[in-house]
């Protein structure tokens, strides 16, 4: 299992008048140049649709190389700005170029590697552009950062992970960005439990809840699919400190009768070889069980992500997208009620 969470946070604003914050749109939504004397990217940089890289640009970031290493990461065909990641020594960076050959504007400075600095089509598209705001919560837990981040969150220490991410999504409503009855949550395979677990811990917080292919019996996963390989991240039922924690955590077995839980969109798939179906079966029984309304999808292709090819990968973002629209935005558009 990656040690990324791959979690993001999905609202639409509260009220239209509200302005978009920088750290949620700018810093994601870019950057790409459409000039002549362009040249091809090399192969890991190859992306459909997205124009060709200056020749000047590209020779400018090749000057880089006092910092060892430079790529790029990310560019956007209507803005004159692009990422830039650099590394030095035990530092790494991402910087934004707005012109070639122009100014550098730092914004990371970590040891280790920096990652998740893209442009997302995806949710560019299917999200931002129907009127709603993206927020990816960097929370302890993830290698993100490094070893010391990731270490943070292990074992019977993971609480502070779902404390962090709880921490942003209070922030948000806060600050008055969004509201609960707006504010919706993604995550899957690690993030599927944190969904879960967030579920659980705070149902009064979200309006839509999507749970990826997750780990969610945390006191059954060490005999599920590939759990038994996990013990060194989540630990084991075998140790009683850990079986407590464990089991305090444990969205499925943390499920109760008497609370009002949000309507979630629970994914799946048969052929999940490494998380395995039937977390997310047994949670959608014990929902069933407990008269709680649910979407549930289980495809038979896919293994451990959403479908088995482009297509279905398509079809999921679909059903994704068309359920946190349903739950977080109004018939007239976002914003137009409380």
């Amino acid at each position: 299992m990656k040690r990324s969470l791959f979690l993001f946070l999905f609202l639409s604003l509260s009220s239209l008048s509200l302005p978009l914050p920088v750290f949620s749109v700018i810093l994601f939504a870019s950057f790409a140049f459409a000039q002549s004397d362009e040249v091809v990217p090399n192969e890991s940089l190859v992306v459909e649709g997205i124009p060709k890289i200056p020749a000047a640009l590209a020779d400018t970031v090749m000057r880089y190389s006092e910092f060892r290493a430079a790529s790029f990461t990310s560019w956007h065909p209507e803005r004159r700005e692009m990422l830039i990641a650099t590394r030095f020594a035990d530092t790494a960076q991402v910087h934004q170029v707005k012109t070639p050959g122009g100014a550098r504007t730092q914004l990371t400075f970590f040891p280790d590697r920096v990652g998740n600095a893209i442009y997302s089509p995806v949710n560019g598209k299917l999200w931002l552009e129907h009127g709603g705001v993206y927020v990816l919560a960097n929370i302890r837990g993830g290698g993100e950062f490094g070893p010391t981040w990731h270490e943070a969150g292990l074992k019977t220490h993971r609480q502070r992970i779902y404390d962090d991410f709880y921490a942003v999504a209070q922030d948000l409503v806060t600050r008055k960005i969004t509201s609960s009855r707006r504010l919706g949550i993604l995550g899957g395979s690690n993030g599927g439990l944190l969904m879960g677990v967030e579920f659980t811990q705070h149902a009064e917080m979200w309006n839509a809840v999507v749970i990826q292919v997750p780990l969610l019996d945390m006191l059954g996963y060490e005999h599920l699919s590939a759990g038994a390989s996990w013990v060194g991240e989540y630990g084991s039922v075998s140790v009683p400190e850990e079986r407590a924690f464990l089991a305090s955590i444990s969205p499925y077995n943390q499920l109760k009768p008497y609370v009002n839980y949000p309507e979630p969109l629970i994914f799946t798939t048969t052929k999940d070889d490494r998380v395995g179906p039937v977390h997310a079966r047994k949670f959608a029984a014990r929902l069933e069980e407990f008269h709680k309304p649910f979407f549930y999808d289980e495809i038979t292709e896919g293994g451990h992500g959403e479908g088995a090819d482009k297509k279905q990968e398509a079809r999921t973002d679909a059903e994704y997208f068309t359920y946190l629209m349903m739950k977080l935005m109004d018939s007239t558009g976002p914003g137009q009620r409380n």
